[in-house]
């Protein structure tokens, strides 16, 4: 029975949302949002058409719960205001909340230019200085988003450093200092033997000696192309995305190993297949495969000939500590 009910509140909600965007509302449809690392995209549709209002610009309004009705929306105040002919709006986000969004759009009287796809605000300015007035109306799905949307990766704040205490030099009035006065050590004789090497002095007696300190290598960092950071629209890229979200940058290199091993199985783009290579080359470099690392790595010298050399000489060092 509650099944029953769920599938005809949603049958409810789907008709609710068809039948005003078949009406000409001055709303924006379509809308959809996505995160990268520290960015939360959201994009959406025009209005086919605004019911003879005009619509100047659009507000963004964004809560850390669903946007669904008129009366909370109205209590709220925009993050953002984009003028008319705007599809997408990008936000940098500082903390791990997830968000969602609603796009309203700001009209008043007078028709549309249909074929107007970008909006002159200056020139609207000089004939009228108001922007209109929000056309309140809320369809989840439709101008106000379902699902929210959080970044992957928040940045640490280094905390800054305590600022030493400055002390008054202290004042002697008579001249005098306080009792006992303070001992200098001239000769030495209690201060303790530093028995610590300065660094550089260890260096240049290790090289007399023909031999060298071996340091630790030093781990590379996990790398992703920019191209990767946003989920893209469809097609070899946006598959490429999900075997990264969901294995690959959760750090789980094994299985993105296995994924992106099935993944190549396929046919793919040039430029897919050179990416999906060097994150496997990643996988296989943080599993401590070095072999089979060094040799994805080299395979793709010619197309990321700066970004490969690091990798291949991290690579040599760990595979020859």
């Amino acid at each position: 029975m509650t099944k029953l009910k769920f599938c005809i509140a949603l049958f409810a909600l789907n008709f609710h949302a068809l039948l005003f965007s078949q009406t000409g509302r001055p709303i924006v449809t379509d809308i959809h949002v996505s995160s990268s690392n520290s960015k939360i995209n959201l994009e959406w549709t025009l209005p086919a058409k605004t019911e003879g209002k005009k619509v100047t610009c659009f507000q963004i309004y964004r809560s850390t719960r669903p946007i669904t009705s008129t009366s909370e929306l109205m209590s709220m105040k925009p993050v953002a205001e984009v003028p008319y002919g705007t599809v997408t709006y990008i936000e940098s986000i500082t903390d791990n909340s997830e968000y969602y969004y609603a796009v309203i759009s700001l009209v008043k009287n007078g028709m549309q230019n249909e074929s107007e796809l970008y909006y002159d605000e200056e020139l609207d300015i000089k004939t009228d200085q108001t922007k209109g007035t929000p056309y309140f109306l809320v369809l989840p799905g439709v101008n106000a988003t379902t699902e929210g949307a959080k970044i992957r990766f928040v940045p640490k704040k280094e905390a800054a450093a305590p600022k030493a205490e400055e002390k008054e030099p202290k004042k002697y009035e008579n001249r005098l200092r306080e009792q006992p006065l303070p001992y200098i050590d001239v000769l030495g004789d209690n201060a303790e033997s530093n028995r610590q090497i300065n660094p550089e002095t260890k260096d240049k007696a290790l090289s007399l000696l023909g031999k060298t300190e071996k340091k630790q290598p030093e781990i590379l960092e996990v790398y992703v192309f920019e191209e990767d950071l946003v989920s893209p629209s469809g097609g070899d890229e946006y598959l490429l995305f999900e075997v990264l979200r969901s294995s690959f940058i959760q750090g789980n290199f094994s299985k993105s190993t296995a994924d992106l091993k099935r993944f190549l199985a396929q046919n793919r783009s040039k430029k897919v297949s050179d990416r999906a290579n060097f994150y496997l080359g990643e996988s296989y470099y943080f599993t401590g495969n070095y072999p089979l690392a060094l040799s994805q790595f080299l395979g793709l010298e010619e197309t990321f000939p700066a970004l490969t050399h690091k990798w291949i000489e991290s690579t040599l060092n760990l595979f020859n500590p």
